[in-house]
């Protein structure tokens, strides 16, 4: 004991907060050992249990209440609240005991973190002590040598209690594998089928908007309305301050009109577009006078007729609804090959009947047939309609 005191007392000021901080560790080290052996008890949780089972509720809940173990007080809360939910009375009374058994931890956490501090500044301490001597009795003399080996020895020390100290570490967690798939873009066009866009989409400076026939069916889709509406920044008007009937566009607030095209040729004609003729829809926003000649600032829209090809395809498509509305499409893909080599009729043709639900004299009446053979398209359409004017 006396050689403890000669120690400390020798140790100067710094050994103070390092016998300060090693006392309350010893002390809370004390207090939670004896707090979780109490808690290895399990009298008390067992005999609520039982309490429970007899169906004597209030004497268990007396019991959880007083025990001083959080499990019995847990058990308590879910007792106390059986009938409504029992499990979230429970997960709330554990919550609310998580902090009750992590108390004093974070003095301790704090003592381990500061004690090398401290114990480093003592060496400092010390070092500086040794270096007056060694100034004031020449680095000659006997004692001055047993300083600078003790100066040696202290920096061994410090550098042992840096390197000593254990880094703390990150929790890892092994999250599960996920797995990607590609199930294929189906309403991505890599390509426009225009010719002066001989490079893919992504290296064109323009902003294009592709809309292929596959979406345009799967929307049931029948006018180039319904397909337009996927496309941001179109507006359809309805032939606001006296305009024209038919489709009317306006593209970032300006009007596209005369902006509308069919494979590339403007298509500035006064009527409603039907889609079942349609491979694909383009739009380019912004001006576009490179590609089309003049236009508005706005944008242009081109409707891709379909096209022959080399496969035989047969498709037909028939809806019915309410108010006499009945539609018809037929789409024929026949190779020519006995002809030449590389030849192909197409034909598609289209019958259209819509009338309105309760109103008795409106009614729409189209029909279009659409023949495209050795890449010479021909198309008629009829339309007749009686609008609502009321």
């Amino acid at each position: 004991m006396p050689q403890i005191l000669t120690i400390i007392i020798k140790g100067g000021i710094v050994m103070i907060p390092l016998l300060a901080c090693s006392l309350i560790s010893l002390a809370l080290s004390i207090e939670r050992i004896l707090f979780w052996t109490r808690l290895k008890s399990k009298a008390v949780i067992n005999e609520i249990l039982a309490l429970v089972e007899k169906g004597e509720y209030e004497q268990a809940l007396k019991l959880g209440k007083n025990s001083p173990q959080p499990i019995a007080r847990v058990l308590a809360a879910g007792i106390a609240h059986r009938n409504p939910a029992p499990a979230k009375a429970m997960e709330a009374a554990a919550q609310g005991e998580i902090p009750v058994l992590k108390s004093r931890l974070g003095i301790l956490d704090t003592i381990v973190t500061l004690a090398p501090l401290l114990g480093l500044l003592g060496t400092v301490v010390g070092m500086i002590g040794s270096f007056d001597v060694m100034a004031d009795g020449g680095i000659g003399q006997p004692h001055a040598e047993g300083v600078g080996r003790a100066v040696a020895f202290s920096l061994a020390l410090a550098s042992r209690a840096v390197a000593g100290e254990p880094e703390k570490k990150e929790d890892t967690f092994n999250l599960p594998p996920v797995v990607v798939q590609d199930q294929g873009a189906s309403y991505v066009a890599p390509e426009s089928t225009f010719s002066k866009f001989p490079v893919p989409l992504q290296d064109t400076p323009q902003s294009v908007t592709i809309l292929p026939e596959k979406l345009i069916q799967e929307q049931a889709g029948t006018t180039l309305r319904d397909a337009l509406r996927n496309v941001p920044g179109i507006t359809a008007t309805a032939g606001e301050g006296g305009g024209n009937q038919g489709d009317v566009f306006t593209i970032r607030g300006f009007n596209a009109r005369n902006d509308t095209f069919i494979d590339g040729v403007r298509d500035s004609g006064s009527y409603f577009r039907d889609s079942f003729n349609f491979e694909s829809v383009e739009v380019l926003k912004g001006p576009s006078s490179t590609f089309f000649g003049r236009g508005s600032t706005g944008g242009i829209i081109n409707q891709v007729s379909k096209a022959p090809r080399l496969d035989a395809n047969y498709s037909g498509i028939l809806s019915g609804g309410m108010g006499q509305f009945w539609r018809r499409t037929m789409d024929v893909n026949q190779p020519l090959t006995q002809v030449l080599p590389n030849a192909a009729l197409r034909l598609n043709l289209m019958a259209h009947r819509d009338n309105v639900v309760e109103r008795d004299v409106i009614e729409s009446d189209a029909w279009i047939c659409a023949v495209d053979r050795l890449r010479l398209r021909h198309s008629d359409a009829g339309d007749d309609q009686l609008p609502d004017a009321a």
